[in-house]
């Protein structure tokens, strides 16, 4: 047989190098389990007795030790006694190794906080297998503990605990990170039920404790979100989030779940909304924010109850920022919202809603159900600011209302140091009576407003009696104009140009006729107003599709003329969509470069020609051709106008029906005759209608011309046996 020593020589696989302490007083025994576990890859550090092991250990900690059980002076026993008294080595794997087996041993091995318990031989592939195991053991655990650690260091940050609520006991029966985050000294488990209940806000107490007891006895996740009242420090929001845990009986029994500090969260949210619906210089609801609440109180009114609206304008504010400048301005307004405030505080008893109780329950506004129904206060922007009186007894509290802000704004300021006499004017509209939504009452109250500016201000006006029939007619049109498209009311008639002196069509301009409820409107009534509205954009765009698709149909049937031109209001070149919508218009219906004529105004294009230039220029290089029109009644100067890319100038109408009795008209359609020479452009003179101006025109060398005299503007349906009656003529 090999002699023992000889198998602890032989090859074996290796393995990662851990350091192991080897403690054992028989040097033979010391040095044959040293040889043979080098050979298996451990890196051993040896002791003779227990006093030499203290005092290395002090120094250095191995990954493993391995200890003889029976030595002189401090035995095995004892020395895993010390050791785990020892800081730090609380948790080092100990191999104890004794030639004894039975059960006093190893029961008095493990008492004293040994590892593992194995008696001695030399089968060295089990103790390296043994040491293998509580090397694996100690690196779990060690990982463990970090892990742990982490943990606890990342709910600390993220302000976040979890915990286990034992529903039989109604307790809690373990929590981590918890007691920080409700703001208590011990873990809650130590805390009485009824005191931690005690810091959920009192507003919030019943609500929470009864939506927690319906998802457990519903078995439904748990989600809560309350805020409370620490014993030391300020009102924290927090976030409960739990799954319910049924027990053998199928009843609910544990809940576990993460209990997160969401102050900060909440605050930056509450910030955010304040910045989307408040004003920032008095803090009141911006326009958003009024608009919102007027539509859910509408929604929830119908027809059954009355609501007013009030919308408030300071008089003569532009007055005070300019002669005392913006931070007056801003006190001024200031000002104004405090006084606001003031007359809703002292109205209470007659707008109020009495079934109103504040906190019962928050929608996702903030607000509860009662109060999204009291009076509200408003900056719409500016100096306009805006009341909504949800409930009325009748429609005379609203202008009770009203002249009580009358009255407490006629009370003299002081702003920069001067004496400042405000008023206000108000315009008033009540739903239903005004309409069942909040455009049409605002537009009521708009119109209200501004008769009440006509006759003076300083006053309200109501938007039935107080509004003239002028005024009602203007907003009638307004919302008529505004669905004109849609319902195809808009037409083009069609004025043929001629070329002198033989007369030849030349082209044909689109005039704009609105057919409403069976009578046309004149330009001269809803032009106007669909350029204060905006309403100009789409109207112009309508007509540049229109005029090519007409263009289109006319040459198909071989009476199209060699340009159609409309006219594009000013505000049209505010709008990046002018040159891509002509340009997808005159592709869709294919017209050539030059057919396309566009006209505009000369005060128009020169109230800010830099803005205008480049729109002009990119219209140009798409192939439309440009007019200007009205030509000598605008302040163009010869400078400013050898910029623009035009082909033609339209004398206005006021210089032509005076030719022959005006010299002075005279002198200018010459001087516009020799300046277009002077140019290369073509002059369109418009509005002829005798033959006295003609004969003025050709005698001035003009090169186009259109008016009554010639043809009055029709459909377009009409067009084609216009042309065929002037060809064979």
């Amino acid at each position: 047989m090999p002699h023992p020593l000889d198998t602890v020589t032989s090859p074996m696989p290796s393995a990662p190098s851990s350091t192991l302490l080897l403690v054992d007083d028989d040097r033979l025994a010391r040095f044959s389990t040293a040889v043979a576990l080098r050979s298996r890859g451990f890196v051993v550090d040896e002791c003779d007795g227990g006093a030499a092991a203290l005092t290395r250990l002090e120094a250095h900690q191995p990954d493993v030790m391995l200890v003889d059980a029976m030595m002189p002076g401090i035995d095995g026993f004892e020395l895993t006694q010390r050791i785990r008294a020892m800081p730090f080595c609380a948790d080092l794997p100990i191999l104890m190794l004794t030639a004894l087996d039975d059960d006093e041993t190893i029961a008095r091995a493990f008492d004293a906080g040994a590892t593992d318990f194995l008696t001695k031989s030399l089968r060295w592939s089990l103790l390296e297998a043994r040491l293998r195991f509580l090397l694996r053991g100690s690196a779990a655990r060690r990982e463990a503990i970090a892990g742990q650690a982490k943990l606890l260091r990342a709910q600390r940050i993220a302000r976040l605990g979890s915990f286990a609520w034992d529903l039989r006991m109604r307790r809690f029966v373990e929590s981590h990170g918890c007691a920080s985050v409700v703001g208590v000294d011990d873990p809650i488990e130590r805390v009485p039920f009824p005191e931690l209940l005690a810091m959920i806000h009192a507003d919030e107490r019943n609500l929470i404790v009864s939506r927690a007891a319906d998802s457990i006895r519903r078995g439904l996740p748990l989600k809560l979100e309350f805020r409370i009242r620490p014993v030391a420090g300020p009102v924290r929001v927090l976030r409960v989030v739990g799954e319910v845990e049924r027990g053998d009986d199928g009843e609910p029994s544990l809940v576990h779940g993460v209990i997160q500090d969401v102050t900060e969260r909440r605050m930056a949210e509450e910030k955010i909304r304040q910045l989307a619906n408040y004003d920032a210089l008095t803090g009141l609801p911006n326009r958003r924010a009024f608009l919102a609440r007027c539509e859910r109180v509408i929604a929830a009114a119908g027809d059954m109850r009355q609501i007013a609206t009030l919308t408030i304008d300071v008089d003569r504010f532009k007055h005070v920022n300019d002669t005392l400048g913006h931070a007056a301005g801003d006190d001024l307004l200031t000002e104004v919202s405090r006084r606001l405030r003031a007359v809703l505080r002292d109205c209470g008893e007659m707008l109020q809603p009495p079934d109103a109780t504040p906190g019962a329950g928050l929608d996702v506004n903030g607000e509860s159900a009662s109060e999204a129904e009291w009076p509200m206060l408003a900056r719409l922007g500016a100096d306009e600011f805006a009341m909504l009186l949800p409930r009325l007894g009748s429609e005379p509290v609203a202008c009770r209302v009203a002249q009580r802000v009358v009255d407490a704004l006629r009370e003299p300021m002081q702003l920069a140091g001067e004496q400042v006499y405000p008023t206000v004017s108000i315009g008033l509209a009540i739903h239903p009576r005004d309409g069942s939504d909040v455009s049409a009452l605002l537009a009521h109250a708009d119109v209200a407003l501004q008769a009440v500016k006509a006759r003076g201000g300083a006053s309200f006006g109501d938007s039935a009696s107080g509004l003239a029939p002028s005024g009602r007619a203007r907003l009638d049109l307004e919302r008529g104009l505004a669905r004109a498209i849609a319902r195809n009311e808009l037409a083009l008639h069609w004025q043929p140009q001629f070329a002198q002196p033989h007369g030849e069509i030349l082209g044909a301009e689109g005039l704009i006729r609105w057919h409403r409820d069976g009578r046309v409107v004149q330009p001269g009534e809803f032009l106007p107003l669909a350029e204060q509205t905006g309403l100009i954009v789409p109207i112009g765009e309508w007509a540049v599709q229109e005029a090519c698709r007409q263009f289109h149909a006319w040459r198909d049937a071989g009476c199209a003329p060699a340009t159609v031109s409309v006219n594009i209001a000013s505000q049209h070149f505010e709008h990046a969509s002018l040159v891509e919508a002509t340009r997808e218009a005159m592709q869709r219906h294919g017209l050539p470069v030059g057919a396309l004529e566009l006209e505009i105004t000369e005060t128009g294009v020169m109230r800010d020609i830099a803005r205008a230039l480049p729109t002009l220029e990119a219209l140009r290089a798409a192939g439309v051709r440009l007019a200007i029109d009205d030509f000598g009644t605008g302040y163009s100067s010869l400078a400013y106008l050898t910029q623009l890319p035009i082909q033609v100038l339209k004398i206005d109408r006021s210089f032509v029906k005076d030719l022959g009795r005006s010299r002075s008209s005279e002198a200018v359609v010459a001087t516009v005759m020799a300046l277009a020479r002077a140019l290369r452009l073509r002059v369109v003179a418009e509005g002829v209608e005798t033959d006295e101006q003609l004969v003025r025109l050709r005698g001035l060398g003009c090169d186009a011309v259109q008016g009554f005299l010639f043809a009055r503007p029709m459909p377009a349906d009409e067009w084609p046996g216009f042309v065929t009656q002037h060809r064979i003529s």
